[in-house]
């Protein structure tokens, strides 16, 4: 039986591998996280986990809100390239082949529906760009999780 491994994206060349090589986080021929990253988590790793996470949190945001640029009907001119708007977390407006596509819509105040601890976004007021919006040919929701579609 044969069998494929399935590849996202191009495969680096070896210029890309030279200029990764220069990296303090490249080793053996692949990037490594700074910070050992486990989805174990257990009844006994989870207190220090959510230690970490509301009392080591120094460095994880940003200490001024992050500017929202408005919508600009610029975006929806005919391009040969695609163009593209972050609007924090994970919503992005992408024209691409003169289409409008609008990925992950979660636009509200926080990106956590778990009370009483708001996950607050890094930018203020991204809910009122929707007004100004282009219309919308395509939304894709990446999975089905609160922080990629607020209702």
């Amino acid at each position: 039986m044969k069998t494929f491994k399935a590849q996202f994206g191009g495969t680096a060349t070896k210029a890309l591998q030279n200029a990764y090589s220069s990296s303090p986080n490249w080793r053996e021929g692949k990037f490594e996280n700074l910070e050992e990253t486990t989805m174990d988590i257990n009844f006994h790793t989870l207190p220090k986990l959510l230690y970490k996470q509301f009392f080591e949190s120094k460095g994880c945001e940003p200490q001024v809100s992050i500017p929202i640029i408005p919508y600009s009907d610029r975006f929806k001119s005919p391009s040969t390239d695609a163009q593209f708007i972050w609007y924090g977390h994970s919503v992005i407006l992408l024209n691409i082949a003169n289409t409008t596509i609008l990925i992950d819509p979660m636009f509200g105040p926080s990106a956590s529906p778990i009370a009483p601890f708001p996950t607050k976004r890094f930018s203020d007021n991204a809910i009122d760009v929707i007004d100004d919006l282009p219309d919308i040919d395509v939304l894709l929701m990446t999975h089905d999780h609160y922080d990629h579609l607020d209702l």
